[in-house]
């Protein structure tokens, strides 16, 4: 089965507005932009906190994803405990989608996904407890081929065999 999501799907109905309107899409919590505004909002609460985000950014300011990733990379607890907290959103919004679809293989792409490649493991244990389907034990997690630009190539995708079935 093939399903494309731009991450859209809402995870908690009382969560922050999406762009979209909605309230809670995985979007507001998962995406690049998430990512940065968790950090930024957890060093700005706690002030005394150490980060190595900091030495890349002007203050808590300028952070983004590209730089909680760095930061993990190099053992930072702070950027360690956000990207935890994205797989445990990704983890549920997964759960859901395995339920309700049955995918054969999760591809994950957009501007984040190659960041989050390393914890597609812990992703994929922590489904279990997010999904009430067995198979989601046996499904692949893996990163889109275009990465970033995955969303466009497969909305590309769906056209042309929408255009060769018609």
């Amino acid at each position: 089965m093939f399903f494309m999501s731009r991450g859209h799907l809402s995870i908690d109905y009382r969560g922050p507005i999406c762009g979209c309107g909605k309230p809670g899409c995985i979007e507001v919590f998962a995406s690049g932009p998430a990512i940065a505004k968790r950090a930024q909002a957890k060093l700005a609460a706690d002030h005394t906190r150490r980060s190595t985000i900091l030495k890349w950014g002007n203050g808590s300011v300028d952070i983004t994803s590209e730089m909680v990733g760095k930061a993990h990379a190099g053992g930072d607890p702070l950027a360690k405990e956000v990207l935890q907290e994205t797989i445990d959103f990704l983890a549920l919004w997964l759960g859901n989608i395995v339920d309700l679809l049955e995918p054969d293989v999760a591809i994950i792409g957009g501007g984040v996904a190659s960041m989050l490649t390393p914890f597609f493991d812990e992703l994929r244990n922590r489904l279990p407890s997010c999904s009430v389907n067995s198979r989601c034990r046996e499904m692949p997690i893996v990163v889109a081929h275009y990465g970033a630009e995955a969303g466009i190539a497969g909305g590309a995708a769906l056209c042309a065999q929408a255009f060769a079935e018609s």
